[in-house]
């Protein structure tokens, strides 16, 4: 029995031997390599620690988002719009002092148009007007004139008489540059005085620039040195010019004609606003025509509130007449332009236009879906009439005013353009954006410094303030 069992641990042996044998069967015995356990436990760690790589991987690109909220500057704009404007109460009848829930219930029906009344003045005047002389024109010899300081350095007073003589210093004797005083003058002791002189002669050699004169009446040379005169400005009129009246200088000259009648019509306006009855002052006597109905004789009653005014741009005026005195063509130094000139000014209140721009302001930016209506400037509001139809009782206001609008999206930057960057890069990229008032990154994972490289990942959130 004891043999068989040692038999039985040999044949054992022998299995395990062939099982640890090298696949390569002609290599040598002294080959064969079997792992110790420290060198499995290696193996086992590293590919738990890729699988854990790869895992946390699979989590960040996941769950990686940055969040980046922008804060805008609001960005300075001119907003342009246009307002109709129109006379429901024209045809209105009714007791005048009715006229206030009228106009509110209109108003509020029409929140987009502005009520308004109108006025009107026409007016007439006349200006003198110089030719310009661009066209045809001819010269003649004329009378040249200015201004000398007489000039008195004796201790007693100088008495000059009627249409003494002056004559400028080097002209040659007999010459006909001799120039006169018109008025006699006395120039006190020692002192200076200012008069006129006129040339003795026609002609253009009386235009002198400044000079210094002496009186040839005074026989002593001496006093010629004590009595004589100084000019600081040129002599002129010695070559008087005739110019031809064209079409050219009538139509320069309308202008300044409309626009000083203009003015003057302005004031009669704003007086017959001052004057008018507002709805407070009216009884019920007091009322608009019926339609149909005649309307009573001399001034239409006023139906203004008491906030009513004038304004200068919202006006419509129309030349209803112009002529001159002289014919186009004549030979004239000045000619008289006469001119009649229709103004209608249109009376609201400039609060309620301002609310209507505000509203149409609001509006247009909210159809863009890119801003906001931020801030209005209101002291740029500006306006004109256009479009004005006296017939219908309507027209229009182009308006413009300026504000700032407040960006509603980050429109100016795309997101794939801060895919991949730090946090400190992308603040600096931010900054080139004037529009951008401030940035905040918020990160899904705490630990991430760098923006996701996958655009997708990237969010940009406005703020607005």
């Amino acid at each position: 029995m004891p043999k068989k069992t040692t038999n039985r641990k040999m044949d054992l042996e022998r299995d395990l031997e062939e099982i640890a044998k090298p696949t390569i069967k002609d290599g040598p015995r002294d080959q064969l390599y079997v792992p110790a356990s420290s060198s499995l436990s290696k193996i086992a760690f590293t590919f738990i620690g890729l699988a854990v790589i790869l895992i946390i991987g699979i989590f960040y690109f996941s769950y990686s988002y940055t969040t980046i909220i922008v804060t805008p500057n609001p960005q300075a704009e001119t907003f342009e719009t246009e307002v109709p404007i129109s006379l429901p109460l024209a045809k209105t009848d009714g007791p005048l002092d009715e006229i206030r829930s009228i106009v509110d219930s209109w108003t509020k029906n029409n929140p987009d148009t502005l009520f308004v009344e109108t006025v009107e003045v026409t007016i007439e005047g006349e200006e003198k007007y110089a030719p310009s002389g661009e066209g045809d024109s001819k010269k003649e010899p004329g009378i040249a004139h200015g201004k000398i300081t007489v000039i008195n350095k004796q201790s007693t007073a100088q008495e000059l008489i009627a249409r003494t003589r002056f004559e400028p210093e080097g002209s040659p004797e007999g010459g006909n540059d001799v120039f006169r005083i018109k008025n006699g003058v006395t120039v006190p002791a020692n002192g200076k005085i200012e008069v006129e002189i006129f040339a003795d002669e026609p002609g253009e050699a009386g235009n002198l620039g400044p000079s210094k004169f002496y009186l040839p009446g005074f026989s002593s040379e001496a006093k010629r040195k004590m009595v004589y005169a100084e000019s600081q400005a040129p002599m002129t009129g010695g070559v008087k010019e005739i110019k031809i009246l064209s079409q050219a200088d009538i139509d320069t000259a309308r202008p300044q004609l409309a626009q000083k009648l203009f003015n003057q019509a302005l004031v009669e306006l704003e007086e017959k606003i001052k004057n008018a009855k507002t709805p407070e002052d009216n009884n019920e006597n007091d009322r608009l025509p019926a339609e149909g109905e005649e309307e009573p004789k001399g001034e239409k009653p006023a139906i203004f509130t008491e906030n009513a005014r004038l304004l200068p741009k919202a006006t419509w005026q129309e030349v209803i007449e112009t002529s001159t005195v002289e014919k186009i063509g004549a030979e004239v130094e000045e000619f008289t332009l006469k001119m009649k000139l229709q103004v209608t000014a249109f009376v609201f209140d400039e609060a309620e236009l301002l609310g209507i721009v505000k509203n149409n302001v609001t509006k247009e930016l909210a159809n863009k879906k890119t801003s906001k209506l931020h801030s209005i400037a209101e002291e740029s509001l500006d306006y004109n009439v256009k479009n004005y139809d006296f017939q219908k009782s309507t027209a229009q206001l182009a308006v413009s005013i300026s504000g700032t609008a407040m960006p509603e999206s980050a429109t100016s930057f795309d997101e794939k353009d801060l895919a991949d960057l730090t946090n400190d890069t992308i603040k600096v990229y931010l900054r080139k954006h004037p529009e951008i008032k401030s940035i905040e990154i918020k990160e899904s994972i705490s630990w991430a410094r760098k923006i996701p490289f996958l655009k997708n990942h990237v969010r940009v959130k406005v703020n607005q303030p």
